[in-house]
């Protein structure tokens, strides 16, 4: 046993008496402590890494609230990262929806009405000109229009559909009838001009379109005969 401090001093060589003193039990067993220092846990070290590499680049405002997290429990931060990805994946599809959807004919202003409206193209092209003539230069392009589209579904080239928009249309013909593609950008440009531009269309704008009008029924051939 070791003598209780405070109550003599071994004697003899120093050397000697320290060996002896730690050949003794007490100090050949290891103490344990009930207070060992904390350790990182792998959820952590990856959580830290995840973090730092992936969350922080890309979305720095938001890694940074995500790096508070950090001390909560493992299974709060899996249930965190899972919600932060799934919002992520939301806010992607959302972005590729809105870029791949394509943009219909705007609401149900007068231009878009009137395409909506079943008419002849001769019947088009005459709204047109009185149009024209009452110096309504925008309504006389849309009816210019109307009446290309109708030319278009009479002549069997592109059936009608309201809903598609004018660059649709465009392509179409492009793909369809090509030595028509040409009056029918024109027309189709004064048209989108005339209908969605701040500026308010103009006398040189109708004759243009009505021009166009005029070119693209050639362009598209005789039409067929009827059958008998």
């Amino acid at each position: 046993m070791l003598r209780p401090i405070g109550l003599g001093e071994p004697r003899g060589d120093p050397d000697v008496v320290v060996r002896s003193v730690l050949a003794q039990p007490a100090f050949r067993s290891s103490v344990r402590t009930t207070h060992a220092a904390p350790g990182r846990s792998p959820w952590e070290v990856l959580w830290s890494w995840f973090v730092a590499h992936v969350l922080h680049p890309l979305f720095h405002p938001f890694a940074s609230a995500l790096a508070a997290s950090r001390g909560i429990g493992s299974v709060a931060g899996v249930v965190l990262v899972v919600l932060a990805l799934a919002a992520l994946a939301v806010a992607f599809v959302r972005l590729g929806l809105a870029f791949a959807r394509p943009q219909r004919t705007r609401g149900a202003g007068p231009q878009a009405t009137a395409l909506l409206t079943e008419r002849t193209s001769n019947e088009w092209r005459a709204v047109g000109r009185a149009a024209v003539a009452a110096g309504e230069y925008a309504r006389a392009i849309t009816a210019f229009f109307a009446a290309a589209l109708a030319v278009l579904h009479e002549r069997d080239v592109i059936a009608f559909d309201g809903s598609r928009t004018t660059d649709e249309y465009r392509r179409l013909v492009r793909r369809t009838a090509r030595r028509a593609a040409a009056p029918f950008d024109e027309l189709a440009a004064r048209f989108a001009r005339a209908a969605y531009a701040s500026t308010p269309a103009r006398a040189e704008d109708a004759v243009v379109a009505e021009r166009a009008l005029a070119a693209l029924e050639p362009a598209l051939g005789e039409p067929a005969a009827a059958p008998a």
